[in-house]
């Protein structure tokens, strides 16, 4: 006998969810970044509106998308929504709108470029999946993924789909065991998500005390980026665990560090389907449910933004999915879970194509065939470069699937004959590009046509890396080493040798980019030196811009010529919150940038950013060639 859900406890226990993620997000926001307290300390409701949130935010967009449809949306769909009406620049969220932004489609953006890409940000969102797929883990883990794609891979994906079984099977099942149990099965086997819950799992079981379990986990799976999924998705199941009343598990979980304004909002939503709404602390009922304060960075519809509305299209979409043949779980005038066997919630298998999305590999949907290309590493190439793509048709109606391709581009990338691979099923081709002063985003253009004369196009970006000049390293290891003019700040040429670390000659080489972040650790050899980099941008017209530099250790930056960035302390660049940014004019034609990089004793790291006056990632300004050292700018 299946579960049944009553209407009305349906209703409650959604909006429920709603009050309890918009209070724990509320709860944790202001602790974001403080890291870890020794003891939990009491929380008392916000007073006022609640801030906005992000993921809600993002939520609500993709409700819309889903509505629209009236079936399971895609990546590719919730993308374009994303494209239209979000403008957030913040964690994941930038770097994947900056990729969108350049023509890239997921699993692309939530790999390339993406220092975020094991981020939480999706678990956020995962509220929208658990509630529109109620005591259906596994198809509420699947929506999930499709959305956590557009800004995330691997860890950061499973976070989402841990967090969507765990909240979908807790409209059928309290146990908090088979609810875990739930939520780890729809994770892949070796998942760093389902290592670091069942780490905390394991401690509680064997009474572990609480601030020793909280040390195992932080040594185990803490990372410098306190929003990696692993750690986040342990304090939740961390603070549901060890707690004791509502008020306390969400004490705790914040307590803990990592992103609390999203481990808090989870663990709210979680609580709130388990206890419904008389079950929440009426305080916590009183401040969340008011209006839903407007993002700024993000266009929603401001008759939508109140938590009734909210749960009231959530209830929709739920009741629509438990009303489906075939459905595990009925709707019904009252819940009666008594026959339910929570089995059942670990039974229905994943697709195995879930968890076997290839990040470098973008697909677009023509109809009846559908045309494919795998980058074979970064989605990009510099001047000069060749690099070699896989490219495919996959016929979607019946017919012969094999057929010819036909690839071309604009003149300034040269592509070679696409060749087939006969190993291959279907009409598969590895294909060679080469580039010569590219732009920021050059078009390849994809033409097949199948053996019974079906045809299909599309076009694919290919992105031009950016050339840099790098020279050294020269001596150094001290912040007064920024001080000290070595030999590129007084003559500035790609056929001077100047005098470098431990009595050798170094001269400027030539070395591309294809993401912000600039691998120039291997540079230093492992030890303290400095090293210069200078590249000239093209600017097409003139903008105000937002010239960005992460950097772990000493960084001085020049715009032609002129200070703008200076940084003298060891930090950590793994946050966007971590960024050195100058206000500066960029005037049309070419301007150079000069960075001067004084490593200490830790490794480097080291990104650029470029914005625009809005805060929003600048697609059509780069580097596409290496211009000589002593023109004049």
């Amino acid at each position: 006998m299946p579960a049944i859900i009553g209407e009305a406890d349906l209703a409650d226990r959604i909006a429920a969810a709603i009050l309890g993620a918009r209070i724990g997000h509320a709860l944790g926001l202001p602790l974001l970044g403080q890291g870890a307290r020794e003891e939990p300390e009491a929380l008392a409701p916000p007073e006022g509106g609640l801030p906005p949130s992000d993921g809600l935010a993002v939520l609500l967009v993709n409700l819309d998308v889903v509505e629209g449809l009236n079936r399971p949306p895609t990546c590719d769909e919730l993308a374009a929504e994303w494209s239209e009406r979000v403008r957030l620049v913040s964690d994941e969220y930038g770097p994947a709108l900056h990729s969108l932004s350049l023509g890239l489609r997921p699993p692309v953006t939530g790999w390339f470029n993406n220092w975020f890409l094991d981020g939480s940000a999706a678990m956020e969102r995962a509220l929208l999946w658990g509630c529109i797929a109620p005591g259906d883990p596994t198809r509420a883990a699947a929506l999930a993924c499709e959305d956590a794609l557009v800004d995330h891979i691997e860890d950061g994906a499973h976070g989402a789909m841990f967090v969507a079984a765990l909240l979908s099977a807790a409209f059928v099942e309290a146990e908090p065991k088979h609810l875990l149990d739930a939520a780890e099965a729809v994770l892949p086997p070796g998942s760093r998500v389902a290592r670091a819950v069942e780490s905390v799992r394991q401690g509680r079981r064997g009474k572990l005390a609480w601030g020793e379990c909280a040390r195992r986990v932080a040594e185990a799976y803490g990372h410098p980026n306190y929003s990696q999924a692993p750690q986040n998705a342990a304090y939740i199941a961390m603070g549901w665990l060890y707690g004791e009343t509502p008020e306390d598990r969400l004490a705790r979980t914040v307590s803990l560090g990592g992103s609390p304004q999203i481990t808090a909002s989870v663990l709210g939503a979680l609580l709130g389907i388990l206890e419904g709404t008389a079950g929440l602390p009426a305080a916590w009922v009183e401040a969340a449910a008011g209006p839903i304060t407007p993002h700024p960075d993000v266009d929603l519809d401001a008759e939508a933004l109140t938590t009734a509305s909210l749960a009231e299209r959530l209830t929709t979409l739920a009741r629509r999915a438990l009303e489906e043949e075939g459905a595990s779980v009925r709707l019904g005038e009252s819940t009666d879970l008594e026959a339910f066997d929570p089995i059942e919630l670990v039974q229905a298998e994943m697709d195995p194509a879930v968890h076997e999305r290839d990040p470098r590999e973008m697909i677009l949907r023509t109809g009846p065939v559908d045309l494919l290309i795998n980058y074979q590493g970064p989605p990009s190439i510099a001047a000069g470069q060749s690099k070699t793509l896989y490219l495919g048709a996959i016929r979607q109606t019946d017919g012969p699937e094999a057929g010819e391709l036909t690839l071309t581009s604009e003149s300034r990338l040269t592509v070679g004959p696409a060749r087939p691979q006969p190993a291959c099923p279907g009409a598969y081709f590895l294909a060679s590009a080469r580039g010569r002063r590219l732009p920021r985003r050059a078009t390849l253009e994809l033409h097949v046509r199948m053996e019974d004369g079906v045809e299909a196009s599309g076009s694919f970006p290919l992105l031009g890396e950016s050339c840099w000049w790098i020279c050294g390293p020269f001596e150094g290891g001290t912040p007064d080493d920024l001080r000290k003019p070595r030999g590129p700040e007084r003559d500035l040429s790609e056929s001077t040798w100047y005098p470098g670390r431990d009595d050798t000659r170094v001269r400027f080489r030539k070395i591309s980019f294809a993401e912000s972040h600039m691998d120039v650790e291997r540079h230093f050899e492992g030890r303290p030196g400095t090293i210069y980099l200078v590249s000239d941008w093209q600017t097409p017209v003139d903008m105000k811009a937002s010239i960005g530099v992460a950097s772990s250790c000493g960084m001085r930056a020049w715009l032609d010529g002129k200070p703008i960035l200076r940084q003298e302390d060891e930090e950590s660049p793994l946050s966007m919150r971590n960024v050195g940014f100058a206000s500066v004019t960029l005037r049309q034609g070419t301007r150079r940038l000069m960075i001067k990089v004084v490593r200490y004793e830790k490794p480097v790291e080291l990104a650029v950013f470029l914005k625009d006056s809005a805060g929003r990632p600048l697609a059509d300004v780069g580097a596409p060639e290496w211009r000589a050292l002593g023109e004049m700018i």
